[in-house]
């Protein structure tokens, strides 16, 4: 998590903002996960639409992440 908030004070770099929409695929950690889909509707980043949607169709992410994504398609659409 520190991390995490660490790399949102650099979200103004592509890099940065791409590696962290690459990581809500990655992300196995369900706390991570969810602050990284929190950050993504903070930064208004709608890239993170397609990784969002990949996390509600699969069938191992717990429900509170799933909800937490759909959330974010809705406030990023």
């Amino acid at each position: 998590m520190a991390a995490l908030q660490a790399l949102a004070t650099l979200a103004d770099e592509e890099k940065v903002r791409a590696a962290l929409i690459h990581s809500l695929s990655v992300q196995d950690k369900p706390v991570v996960q969810i602050a990284l889909i929190n950050l993504m509707i903070e930064l208004k980043e709608n890239r993170a639409i397609k990784p969002l949607k990949k996390i509600i169709d699969s069938e191992e992410m717990i429900d509170a992440v799933k909800d937490e994504a759909n959330y974010g398609i809705f406030k990023l659409s």
